[in-house]
């Protein structure tokens, strides 16, 4: 990475610094296919809103993304539809979220035999972060509590639980709260920057515990953590949460669930525990890619 990188990317936005200045410019792409195959309107809010929180995690003010669109046929009705209201979706939180699309381009016809690709929006955000004094100090310590910002619901239509366990989408609605987004992005980014919290990450694909399992590989280290969830719900993937990582609480309804630091992983639930070594955690997160290439020769 140059020398200029604050933040790599990989477990969250990345962060450059403006060479001369004390600003810096964040940047995350994220994408949605079976949300949008699932419900193409409240899916295409979805892609929109999930790099907006990941800019918000680091500490920017999200300001404008670009698009990839990729789709099969619109000449047939199906695709037309999801090319319709995904895109519907996300020009309305583009607008909520005060983050205009600057530019984009459009990929339709994907299909091979007559079947059609998942449609598959892209989009590429960046924000602007004018004071990088805070990321000075924006590295958890062994100690500090871990907090979970956001209500889980059973949010498992188009979630990565649901094709794991099923291989389909069963076309489950998934509602997206945009208004609330604002107001508890605002309020996130306003604790990061008051130096109130060392590290936040949005809670995204895999829910809570996978987004606690990247955490422990991303800084080799323990978690001890307990939440009132069910085994399913710690894979739910409910829009609009944060994790915390804070010596107090950052926020105003924070719930805190545990510790960082130590030499085990491990998440107590409603009626279940899972404990792992760090070790293992990282090598399984950080080898996926290769693991999947040797697998495929």
């Amino acid at each position: 990475m140059g020398a200029n990188t604050i933040i790599r990317p990989g477990l969250s936005a990345g962060v450059t610094r403006v060479e001369g200045t004390n600003k810096a410019i964040a940047s995350t792409i994220d994408g949605e296919a079976r949300y949008v195959f699932n419900d193409p309107y409240n899916g295409g809010k979805m892609v929109v809103a999930e790099a907006y929180r990941n800019l918000i995690a680091v500490g920017s003010e999200p300001l404008a993304m670009t698009d990839c669109l990729n789709y099969g046929s619109p000449e047939k009705p199906e695709i037309y539809h999801q090319l319709a209201e995904s895109t519907r979706g996300m020009a309305e939180a583009c607008n909520v979220l005060n983050t205009p699309v600057v530019s984009g381009n459009v990929s339709l016809y994907n299909e091979t035999t007559g079947e059609s690709i998942f449609p598959t929006p892209v989009v590429g955000m960046v924000g602007l972060i004018d004071d990088i004094s805070y990321l000075h100090k924006y590295h958890p310590t062994a100690g500090e509590s871990i907090y979970v910002v956001g209500e889980t619901k059973q949010d498992f239509g188009g979630s990565q639980l649901e094709k794991l366990l099923y291989d389909n989408v069963a076309h489950q609605q998934v509602d997206i709260d945009l208004e609330q987004e604002v107001v508890r992005g605002q309020q996130v980014l306003d604790a990061i920057r008051s130096g109130k919290v060392s590290h936040a990450q949005a809670i995204g694909k895999g829910g809570v515990a996978v987004k606690l399992a990247q955490i422990a590989a991303y800084f080799e280290t323990g978690l001890d953590v307990k939440v009132a969830l069910t085994a399913a719900e710690l894979f739910s993937e409910t829009p609009g949460r944060y994790i915390l990582i804070a010596k107090e609480l950052p926020v105003q309804g924070a719930v805190k669930i545990g510790t960082f630091g130590g030499e085990r992983w491990t998440l107590h639930y409603h009626n279940g525990q899972l404990n792992h070594d760090v070790e293992m955690i990282k090598n399984t997160w950080k080898g996926a890619i290769p693991t999947c290439m040797t697998s495929a020769v």
